[in-house]
């Protein structure tokens, strides 16, 4: 049963990233949430300005 360890040594790098007590919940939560915002207000600009660009076509 020395399988396990063997694989840990080949792969430490790997083993480090997908350890979730090295990883921060919170920084991935924030991370995540300042992507989603700012999607957000992106896309909202942007379809605001499709609508005054499709008004202004059609006046």
């Amino acid at each position: 049963m020395g399988s396990p360890e063997v694989k840990k040594q080949n792969f430490p790098r790997i083993f480090k990233i997908q350890d979730p007590l090295e990883l921060n919940p919170f920084q991935d939560i924030s991370d995540y949430l300042f992507c989603f915002i700012w999607w957000g207000w992106f896309k909202g600009h942007v379809r605001s300005a499709e609508v005054k660009l499709l008004k202004h076509k059609m006046m």
